[in-house]
């Protein structure tokens, strides 16, 4: 979207859909208009972080996008026309697929929503259910088809055990795990195997070995890896 000559453009598009989809909001709780809708974005601008969160190039502005979703889908879905329907669940799908947490998130909004919708009975309950459940699952079908064709392995998240394993290392219960069980690089296991590769940065200098929760490095004469995101 930037064609590498800025990235504001897409700054002000996330900017753009936040607000269209505020006014999907108000609108929909009986509260049209421009003035409603300025005042409520001046307050989210003055009480929240929401104005740092959109000016940011990161997934986690699509967590609210996600909650405010599951409400219009689930609760305030006839207050949208029929083409607002189908922007609002394709908006859903992208919000829950840019970032795997959001899966759960949104399954769990679906359950929540369908404990909610039981007091009109049990039919509309599960109508309310289907439609806050469509997201989640399209985009959990749409994550295992792109990772069967690009991977070739058809999960939702093939490689998250990496994530979990860097933070467990941070956190040093995964330090505690190699000192127990790789007392050496020969210790016949793939993670006793890359240990050495581990490089601790100190006060006094950089040393090869375990690394130590905050003190990750590259190893010394490899150029160091740019910071990469990944959801």
């Amino acid at each position: 979207m930037h064609w590498r000559l800025s990235l504001w453009p897409v700054v002000a598009a996330q900017g753009l859909l936040v607000a269209h989809l505020l006014h999907l909001v108000l609108r929909a709780q009986g509260h049209a208009g421009t003035a409603p809708l300025l005042l409520t974005a001046l307050a989210l601008a003055m009480l929240t972080g929401l104005p740092f969160i959109v000016a940011q190039l990161q997934p986690d502005l699509f967590t609210g996008v996600v909650v405010l979703c599951a409400w219009l889908i689930g609760f305030r879905n006839a207050a949208l026309s029929r083409i607002e329907r189908w922007y609002v669940l394709g908006l859903a799908c992208l919000a829950v697929v840019v970032h795997q947490s959001h899966v759960p998130l949104a399954l769990g909004l679906a359950m929540v929503g369908f404990l909610l919708a039981l007091g009109q009975g049990l039919r509309p309950a599960l109508r309310v259910l289907g439609r806050m459940a469509a997201p989640p699952l399209l985009a959990a079908l749409a994550l295992l088809a792109v990772n069967a064709a690009v991977h070739r392995a058809p999960a939702v998240s093939p490689y998250g055990s990496v994530f979990l394993a860097t933070r467990m290392l941070f956190d040093a219960s995964g330090q505690a795990w190699l000192d127990r069980h790789c007392p050496s690089e020969e210790s016949g296991s793939a993670p006793c195997a890359g240990s050495s590769a581990l490089v601790t940065t100190t006060s006094s200098g950089t040393r090869r070995g375990r690394c130590t929760p905050g003190s990750v490095g590259p190893r010394p004469g490899r150029r160091r890896p740019r910071a990469s995101s990944a959801t």
